[in-house]
């Protein structure tokens, strides 16, 4: 578990990732004036998207806690009270602080209200990002597939969860086979790097104790990722009077959008994915025929109502934690 110092705040990945996010709004912002975005975002009919992407990010926080519990099973039973607070707090500091503090403050919370070490619960963060990732990669070979029009190819879009499943069934030859094709494809440095993930991962899948907790966290982050990530863009492309034709093709132009925004907040940044969120709205949606100033205003209303809420679900989260923003930050970070 890293522990950023004080020192790092002059870090270059933090030059770095301001770089991309002032580059990223040039990007989004540069063909389309500002009173043209602020006209069209006026026009959004905000009854349709304020409420129901409020609770959606409201509830991507508690399945997401939910998830967490069986995922931590293999450490100590996790109040679902705990999951969700150190959840919302957790998001909420990644909204606030570089280096993705709250992946350090999540686990830290959870270690002083239920116990054990911080490092076991930050283990369990890994692996969650491992099944975000799976699921990412497969909505895309999907999506992929539908715009070739390959059906066979869709059986793909199975393969990253099915990958992580089977690491679960099968540690030991799936562990040996990987190394062997790492060690085949990557430099010596890389494969070490490579593997030593992998094998993280498969230490921490192995906290899961049964098939039907895997399968719970399978379906959790299908719902996460397949319906609660996807309305809020969703209800952002309607309130604006965008329409892609079927309800499947306007769902899936949703779809592809939240793709294309979690591929991006992946990228080194600076805190709140402000300019990434926006980019990568403008890049998809334009694709889709959608025209600059809408594809903009779509990004703007999704990454404000995103911020907002998940700042504010975790900023109510830290007053039940009984410690401050700062203390929080501090401690993770010094632990």
């Amino acid at each position: 578990m890293s522990t950023p110092k004080t020192g790092r705040w002059l870090d270059p990945r933090l030059l770095i990732g301001i770089a991309v996010s002032v580059c990223a709004v040039w990007l989004a912002f540069r063909k389309v004036p500002l009173g043209q975005l602020w006209e069209t975002l006026a026009g959004a009919d905000l009854g349709v998207v304020v409420l129901p992407s409020i609770a959606c990010y409201l509830a991507s926080l508690w399945v997401r806690a939910l998830r967490w519990q069986h995922l931590a099973a293999g450490i100590a039973p996790l109040p679902m009270r705990s999951a969700y607070r150190a959840t919302a707090i957790r998001f909420m500091v990644n909204n606030l602080f570089p280096f993705r503090l709250g992946e350090l403050v999540g686990p830290w919370v959870v270690s002083r209200e239920v116990g054990g070490p911080a490092a076991a619960w930050f283990g369990t963060i890994v692996l969650e990002r491992a099944f975000d990732m799976a699921a990412i990669m497969s909505l895309a070979i999907y999506l992929i597939a539908d715009y070739v029009e390959l059906g066979a190819l869709r059986i793909v879009a199975f393969v990253p969860m099915l990958g992580i499943a089977a690491l679960r069934l099968w540690p030991g030859s799936l562990l040996r086979f990987a190394r062997a094709v790492v060690a085949t494809v990557l430099p010596a440095r890389p494969a070490t790097g490579a593997v030593a993930l992998v094998e993280q991962v498969v230490a921490g899948l192995a906290g899961i104790r049964d098939a039907r907790g895997l399968a719970a966290v399978i379906f959790h982050t299908a719902l996460l990722w397949g319906v609660v990530s996807v309305i809020p863009f969703w209800c952002a492309q309607r309130s604006l009077g965008i329409d892609l034709g079927p309800f499947q093709a306007d769902y899936l132009g949703a779809v592809m959008t939240m793709v294309g925004v979690g591929v991006a907040v992946a990228l080194p940044q600076a805190p709140g994915f402000v300019g990434v969120y926006h980019v990568a709205c403008v890049t998809v949606l334009v694709a889709l025929g959608v025209a600059e100033p809408l594809a903009l205003a779509v990004g703007t209303l999704a990454h404000a109502l995103f911020w907002v809420s998940i700042t504010g679900f975790g900023l109510i989260a830290l007053r039940g934690a009984g410690t401050s923003l700062a203390d929080a930050v501090r401690a993770a970070s010094t632990s």
